[in-house]
């Protein structure tokens, strides 16, 4: 219950369209600082062919992989020979590339924390939760600038309201939110702050 894949359809068994597109978002780079996140539509590649042996999809291929929400690739339009990717959701419907913006924050902002409470001396006080949602907003506020996320809202409670820490972590859900920003896309998301080593 609760699984869900992202899925890409090339009819060259020896392509793995999926890996591909994964491929094109860690190496575009999208100034962040990070190379996570990009949105895959329309990013141009020689390095594959369209989807249906080297042609476009027909029409009724096309219909079928979007209401299966199954990637597949078509060439630009240009004569150039490129092919770009359609689709970037997962078979459940959700745009996958914002759970990854998500997910890497979530990540590194849980890193950072354990750094920062595993030091010599540490403290357990509002300055030092002060400094964390710091961490929280460094890696937030990277996508922000680089225009990934907008309209970003702080939302962690005072020192004085955290919750009770279970199993030695502290989970503060609704930390933030943020709209994520894909091409013509507009996803609403949602961090949780993790304090524990």
């Amino acid at each position: 219950a609760g699984a869900d894949a992202f899925m890409a359809w090339h009819s060259d068994s020896t392509r793995n369209g999926a890996l591909y597109s994964l491929g094109l978002a860690l190496a575009v780079y999208n100034g962040s600082g990070t190379p996570v996140g990009n949105g895959m539509d329309m990013t141009a590649s020689a390095n594959i062919t369209a989807s249906n042996g080297g042609m476009n999809p027909t029409a009724a291929q096309k219909n079928s992989m979007k209401a299966a929400n199954i990637q597949y690739f078509k060439t630009v339009g240009d004569n150039s020979g490129n092919v770009a990717a359609e689709s970037d959701e997962t078979i459940s419907g959700k745009v996958y590339a914002a759970y990854w913006v998500l997910a890497y924050i979530t990540y590194m902002v849980k890193v950072g924390v354990a750094r920062l409470i595993t030091q010599r001396n540490f403290f357990k006080n509002s300055a030092n939760y002060t400094k964390m949602l710091g961490i929280m907003q460094t890696y937030v506020g990277k996508f922000g600038l680089a225009g990934v996320l907008r309209d970003i809202t702080y939302t962690a409670p005072a020192y004085e309201a955290l919750p009770e820490a279970a199993d030695d972590e502290i989970v503060v859900p609704n930390a933030w939110s943020a709209y994520y920003v894909n091409h013509l896309r507009k996803v609403t998301i949602t961090g949780t702050l993790y304090i524990g080593s």
